[in-house]
C-alpha cells in the first residue's frame, strides 16, 4: 500500500462588527478592566487542495461569528482571546467545511 499525501491551504478574509460588554470597567489609568466580546459578519474563503498530483480549489462567502474576552491591564495595554467560526468554507466542487480559529492578541494604545 502506497501512502497518499494530501494538503489543504485555507485563506479567509472577514468583514465583521465587534462589540464589547464591559463587566469590570477600569476607573483610572492603572485600574484593570474586563469585558466580553461578540463578533458577527461575513467571510470570504479561498481553499486549495492537492492530493496525489491532483489539485482543486474553491471559494465561498458566508457568515462568521465569534466570542471572546478582553482584559485591560492599563489604559494603554490590553489582551484579547477570541474563538471564531467561519461557516461553509470551500465550494461544491471540493466540498465545504466549517473552520474554527482560536486567537490570543495583545493591544498597545499610544
Amino acid at each position: 500500500v502506497t501512502p497518499a499525501i494530501a494538503e489543504a491551504e485555507a485563506k479567509v478574509w472577514q468583514l465583521a462588527a465587534t462589540g464589547t460588554l464591559p463587566l469590570v470597567p477600569g476607573s483610572s489609568w492603572y485600574s484593570p478592566g474586563f469585558g466580553l466580546i461578540g463578533k458577527i459578519g461575513l467571510h470570504r474563503s479561498d481553499i486549495d487542495v492537492s492530493a496525489g498530483g491532483i489539485s482543486a480549489n474553491g471559494s465561498s462567502t458566508d457568515w462568521m461569528w465569534g466570542v471572546g474576552a478582553r482584559w485591560d491591564f492599563t489604559r494603554n495595554v490590553s489582551m484579547r482571546i477570541e474563538w471564531e467560526r467561519f461557516n461553509n468554507a470551500g465550494s461544491n466542487s471540493i466540498g465545504t467545511t466549517d473552520l474554527e480559529m482560536l486567537s490570543i492578541s495583545a493591544m498597545f494604545r499610544f
